[in-house]
């Protein structure tokens, strides 16, 4: 692959985490998959971006040490970002939109590469069948099903039993299930018990998870994500409220918080006696809020939620849970199973 910033192993990760580049439609799909598609942060008049913490970071890696390279020599990358400086972005800003420039650059060189690919597999396949190449029924070209998305990675550890570290209990074992990292922020993974339940894991901001626009589209994209990255963007309502129905004998309530100067509530949870459930387990609720709050970088407001599902759905335009790739609540029936409650 020639492009400056990109070496051997730079192109060796792009081409085994991207798989079939056929399977964007276009460069902005591709920005979005792989995290420089900045995210629309605008408040009222306000129109601002941030950086987007989504998307594949392997491939965001590569493309920030492609654009690092490239601001160290006389590159176009470097004549862009000069520009931008001057436009008055800041030196972040200038970077981000460097990024995706860079993003934008990759995905017609992998297009390329991918046709002329084809091309040349499709002619080998038909010179190689037993007929002469003017064969007046050539066989046709091959397809992009013939090059499939490479399998997901799975890690399959070992069951194995631990002590819970609150009472010193032994807890049993349950099977071993799958870690996959695709949707974690970068320098987190989703903390999931493998061997036995826990009470939580350290609290991670909701909105470290937000949806790409491509998520947010596409239902069944969104259902791929890891359990934790899916509950906590888009179905946090759902998890809060399976949660309640979970435990009919303790007075759980429903609470959300919201933005200044917003009515609706962009992350919901459940509550109890001062203990807060969401897709990092229980945590104390001031703890909960406080990772919210420096995560925003602004105030938020708390909310106890008295509707039903359904009002609460229609009033805050979430989703119901018909309204998904599948039915979310028996994957959130499973999800509340992992975290050992409080009152335990």
């Amino acid at each position: 692959m020639d492009l400056h910033g990109i070496g051997p192993s730079g192109a060796a990760r792009l081409l085994v985490e991207v798989g079939d580049i056929t399977r964007f439609p276009n460069r902005a799909h591709f920005a979005s998959w792989n995290g420089t598609a900045p995210i629309d942060a605008s408040s009222g008049e306000q129109i601002r971006h941030r950086l987007s913490r989504a998307g594949n970071r392997q491939i965001n890696r590569v493309l920030h040490i492609m654009a690092t390279v490239q601001l160290r020599n006389p590159t176009e990358g470097r004549a862009y970002f000069d520009r931008k400086k001057t436009a008055g972005k800041t030196s972040m800003e200038a970077m981000r939109a460097l990024k995706r420039r860079l993003s934008d650059t990759v995905y017609p060189c992998m297009i390329n590469d991918a046709v002329a690919t084809a091309a040349s597999l499709g002619g080998h396949r038909e010179t190689t069948t037993g007929s002469s190449v003017t064969d007046s029924h050539p066989k046709p070209a091959l397809r992009r099903s013939h090059f499939p998305d490479p399998p997901r990675p799975r890690i399959e550890l070992p069951s194995r039993r631990c002590l819970d570290t609150e009472g010193s209990h032994d807890r049993t074992a349950s099977p071993p299930l799958p870690i996959t990292h695709r949707d974690a922020p970068f320098g987190m993974i989703e903390c999931v018990s493998l061997s036995t339940t826990v009470r939580a894991v350290a609290a991670i901001a909701a909105g470290a998870f937000r949806r790409t626009p491509i998520e947010r589209s596409d239902q069944r994209v969104a259902w791929d994500r890891t359990d934790q990255a899916f509950f906590a963007g888009g179905a946090c309502h759902i998890l809060a409220w399976v949660c309640r129905e979970s435990y009919p004998d303790r007075p759980i309530e429903i609470a959300g918080v919201r933005l200044p100067g917003q009515w609706q509530v962009f992350h919901t949870y459940a509550a109890w006696d001062g203990w807060a459930f969401d897709h990092s387990g229980w945590n104390p609720e001031p703890q909960l809020l406080a990772v919210n709050t420096d995560f925003e970088g602004q105030p938020l407001t708390r909310l106890r939620i008295t509707e039903e599902l359904a009002d609460f759905c229609q009033k805050h335009h979430h989703r119901m849970p018909n309204q998904y790739w599948r039915d979310p609540r028996p994957r959130a029936r499973d999800y509340i199973g992992r975290y050992i409650p409080p009152w335990a």
